[in-house]
């Protein structure tokens, strides 16, 4: 195996329904992480950014969760397991509309190697 397939990072897509009236408001995304290798991995979260269209607005405060339990900001991945974790932020306001993308972004150095990886945020007005 190679670096690049030794370990997988992926941000994985967080849908937002809001219904009429409802302010709009998003505050966590979700990642994962998979170890395929025999060793335990090490990855540190270096940043990570609210994205509103192509704007990349740095999340000065932010917390990593997985299930109920915090993580720091370096995350140990056992060997051949994967985890699944979330990242929470103060609240942001957002629209609704087709053209409108968010996500948060994470960039990782994992076991030497650098990554960014992004969790699409979908912003759904329900229509009653």
């Amino acid at each position: 195996m190679t670096a690049e397939t030794d370990l997988i990072a992926e941000g994985k897509p967080v849908d937002y329904i809001f219904f009429p009236g409802d302010p709009l408001f998003v505050s966590h995304g979700e990642f994962r992480l998979e170890n395929r290798t025999a060793r335990a991995m090490i990855c540190l979260v270096h940043s990570a950014h609210f994205v509103d269209n192509d704007t990349r607005i740095p999340l000065d405060i932010f917390h990593l969760y997985a299930g109920d339990r915090p993580l720091g900001k370096q995350i140990s991945i056992a060997p051949a397991s994967e985890l699944n974790f979330r990242i929470a932020f103060p609240a942001r306001a957002v629209s609704a509309g087709v053209k409108l993308k968010y996500g948060v972004r994470l960039s990782l150095q994992c076991n030497g190697g650098g990554r960014e990886v992004t969790s699409k945020l979908n912003v759904i007005r329900e229509m009653s």
